[in-house]
């Protein structure tokens, strides 16, 4: 199986404002590490079209994975 941004966006749309989900999002993400240019392009593409609660759930999300995985 391969990652395709309908997968990543499908997750993101997913994605709670609770420690839980930001945790459980950051481990598929770091699942999916040999893909993190293209989750970081699709990420920056999907926070760009996001409102301001949406973009404080994905800044921590960026923040999970850059300090703990």
């Amino acid at each position: 199986m391969a990652l395709t941004e309908e997968m990543f966006l499908e997750k993101l749309n997913k994605l709670s404002n609770t420690q839980q989900g930001i945790e459980n999002m950051s481990s598929w993400c770091c699942f999916w590490r040999n893909d993190a240019r293209r989750i970081v392009q699709w990420w920056e593409e999907a926070f760009s079209r996001a409102d301001k609660t949406k973009r404080l759930t994905m800044i921590y999300l960026a923040n999970d994975v850059l300090q703990n995985r």
